[in-house]
């Protein structure tokens, strides 16, 4: 994407209307029409950077951002997005012939998936560990009275088998007026807009959900200085009226698609990179959720002044 916004701008215009074709989810005429084309002359140049000769592209370890797998898929990657756990090895994937995007495929021979009241996946087969290296309390722990591996991830699974994380069940929060709040996907809504690089869901026993953001600094000094705003501090730049209005129009088509208890009332930037170092971020770039509530306690607590008041 770089390259194509760095080229002349023949190949710049060519670049970016197969990339928008791409990041098209429905299947339009139109698109179906385009495709060969765009395929010929951009995607499958995008295929020969990575090899040229992809046979599978197993992604796994952390949620796949349903865009990103639609785009993937469209420009010819064998992608297959499949989901395992130390205890248990690989639980389910998706297959060539039956790729389900927002889910993890169906289960593995010989593996059984099902889904706890607390809606809590739970797994049982061949390949489930037997326990705990001298650890018996956390493998008692680890396990239901009826031996089922307790995952740890909240999901579910459809008629057909296929499995679906909606997040982990100790990342999952309640409101308080008692509704449950899975944030991850939420946060991977907010992570599509171009000026938000990440983004952590709070409001852990409050009436309303609210996001803590930290911005992607390359589109933001991009912004500044369209707007001429290259000697303002990204602080005042991102408190400034454009922003307010960007991050509002944002929110308002986001919060049509969540329920009324999930809808975001409130936002906070953090004009900071997380980093490893800083101790924000897991070494495979995963936020730590208890450090940055820890380090932002009171910008987050400003998004609730009224209802501490």
């Amino acid at each position: 994407c770089a390259k194509v916004n760095q080229a002349g701008f023949l190949k710049r215009t060519i670049g970016r209307w197969a990339f928008d074709l791409a990041n098209q989810e429905d299947d339009s005429l139109v698109k179906k029409m385009m495709h060969p084309i765009a395929d010929k002359i951009v995607y499958s140049q995008l295929r020969e950077a990575l090899g040229g000769n992809l046979k599978v592209v197993i992604s796994g370890g952390a949620a796949l951002h349903p865009h990103l797998y639609h785009f993937f898929l469209d420009i010819g990657v064998p992608l297959y997005e499949g989901w395992g756990l130390t205890e248990a090895a690989t639980v389910s994937c998706n297959r060539r012939d039956d790729i389900q995007i927002g889910s993890v495929g169906v289960p593995f021979d010989g593996m059984s998936v099902k889904v706890s009241e607390q809606g809590e996946l739970l797994v049982n087969g061949p390949i489930v560990m037997q326990g705990y290296y001298k650890n018996e309390e956390a493998t008692r722990e680890s396990f239901t009275e009826d031996g089922w591996l307790r995952t740890g991830d909240k999901g579910s699974k459809d008629k057909e088998g296929h499995v679906s994380i909606l997040g982990r069940l100790k990342e999952m929060y309640k409101t308080s007026t008692g509704e449950w709040i899975a944030p991850v996907p939420i946060e991977q809504e907010l992570c599509k807009a171009p000026l938000i690089d990440m983004a952590m869901v709070v409001g852990d026993g409050k009436k309303f959900a609210s996001a803590i953001i930290f911005p992607d600094f390359e589109v933001l000094q991009t912004l500044k200085k369209h707007h001429d705003q290259e000697d303002v501090s990204d602080e005042e730049f991102l408190a400034s009226g454009f922003i307010k209005h960007e991050m509002d129009r944002l929110l308002y088509n986001l919060n049509k698609h969540l329920n009324h208890w999930e809808e975001l009332h409130g936002y906070r930037f953090v004009a900071k990179p997380p980093t490893i170092g800083g101790g924000e971020l897991t070494p495979t770039m995963k936020i730590r959720r208890e450090v940055i509530y820890k380090k932002y306690r009171q910008l987050i607590d400003s998004m609730y002044v009224e209802e501490a008041a």
